[in-house]
């Protein structure tokens, strides 16, 4: 399993260090909340702040899980979302490391960057 760990954290890391330097749209942190599935883990809510508000890009995200059995979760991966669909709807990709599994979400986002 820590192999897995390691694959994650490294492609969050490679996948994040493009975002932090682009300087036509001002960099601006977030917050997205939605539901979310851990495999082995099971589905929940979780909230997590994200790095920048870059659209079309995969941005740097960390939070905490509630998960509907009762337990809790702690998270780091990405926040993709293309705020030119209009709807201000974002996916995470992640690795929770109290639960020891994959992450995916849906959720929204607090601060979309708007194309038009």
């Amino acid at each position: 399993m820590s192999k897995i760990k390691a694959i994650v954290t490294a492609a969050t890391l490679a996948v994040a260090a493009p975002s932090a330097s682009f300087a036509t749209i001002p960099v601006e942190p977030g917050v997205f909340g939605g539901l979310v599935w851990t495999f082995g883990g099971g589905a929940g809510v979780s909230i997590k702040a994200y790095a920048s508000n870059r659209p079309g890009a995969a941005n740097v995200a960390a939070g905490v899980t509630y998960y509907f059995d009762g337990s809790w979760g702690a998270d780091i991966g990405i926040v993709y979302y293309d705020s030119c669909m209009g709807s201000g709807l974002g996916f995470s990709l992640g690795y929770d490391f109290l639960q020891s599994g994959i992450q995916a979400g849906v959720g929204a986002l607090s601060n979309p960057w708007q194309c038009f």
